[in-house]
């Protein structure tokens, strides 16, 4: 069961964090394919990820408020790696329960 502290919620939205089209591609594909029905977010690297998460970069498209309810994160990322977006995540910042899956694989 998710906490629900610090005054956020879960949103029904899968936060796709990925720079290679064809792995987004293939992502999408399977999410239609099992008939997902959450809002899905993409960003493409680790600094667009954690301005989204910490709504630095709001354009009044996402209340602040709401969290994703999974985050999908490539490890290797520009700018910003997966790794340090996956660091910020942890306590005691704000995204402590959401959760997290990392991609392991070399492209």
């Amino acid at each position: 069961m998710a906490r629900r502290d610090r005054a956020h919620r879960i949103a029904r939205e899968i936060l796709l964090v990925e720079d290679n089209q064809d792995d987004i591609d293939l992502t999408l594909r399977a999410f239609a394919r099992s008939n997902v029905a959450h809002q899905i977010t993409i960003v493409r690297d680790g600094q667009e990820a954690l301005d989204y998460l910490f709504a630095k970069c709001n354009d009044g498209q996402r209340d602040p408020a709401e969290t994703p309810q999974v985050v999908l994160l490539d490890l290797k990322l520009p700018r910003v790696s997966g790794l340090e977006v996956s660091g910020a995540l942890l306590p005691p910042d704000f995204l402590s329960f959401a959760p997290r899956v990392g991609d392991l694989h070399d492209s």
